[in-house]
């Protein structure tokens, strides 16, 4: 039976939510437009107050700036994003939360409502063995489109999420979750 630990990235593993600082990082380097930042705002506001929402939207409005734009070119600005915001973000306690689920004999996988670009670097930074995250879709040329590929991996999701990655990971009945522990430090 493989046991596996999962950990959320945002606030968890880093300090701060990676789509808003993604955005600002836009923002600040000319890539998103003054409405597009708006909206965002609107989104925000709108997602503080509890109000109804659509999750697609705030990742769409986000990732609608690189719409037409080759896959490549958008990994390496998401690279570099994680290179000068993310990695300094990452928390000392998550990494060695992370290694001693390890020495206990557990995977480990990060969980994310935002985009896979920068996850695979944060997984690797971490130790981590796997990583889940909202996929954006890509058209016949494999450019990104703005759009959303299948669910938003927030909330519930990321339970259910994590289920099919140990299921398609491990097995189906071979895997099973630890015990939740909270670190005191």
């Amino acid at each position: 039976m493989v046991r596996v630990a999962v950990f959320d990235f945002d606030g968890t593993v880093v300090r701060g939510q990676s789509g808003a600082l993604l955005a600002t990082y836009l923002w600040r380097h000319g890539l998103v437009s003054p409405k597009r930042v708006v909206a965002l705002g609107w989104w925000g506001v709108r997602y503080k107050l509890g109000l109804p929402k659509r999750q697609n939207e705030a990742r769409e409005l986000v990732f609608g700036a690189f719409g037409g734009h080759p896959a490549n070119e958008v990994d390496d600005l998401l690279s570099s994003f994680y290179d000068e915001v993310m990695a300094d973000r990452i928390r000392p306690v998550a990494v060695r939360e992370i290694a001693r689920r390890h020495e206990e004999g557990c995977k480990t996988l990060l969980v994310s409502a935002t985009f896979s670009g920068h996850r695979s670097q944060g997984c690797l930074a971490v130790g981590a063995d796997g990583y889940i995250a909202t996929e954006m879709e890509r058209d016949e040329h494999g450019n990104y489109t703005g759009r959303v590929l299948g669910t938003v991996v927030e909330g519930a999701e990321k339970v259910w999420a994590s289920v099919r990655w140990c299921d398609a990971h491990y097995g189906p009945g071979a895997w099973s979750l630890p015990t939740h522990t909270r670190s005191s430090q």
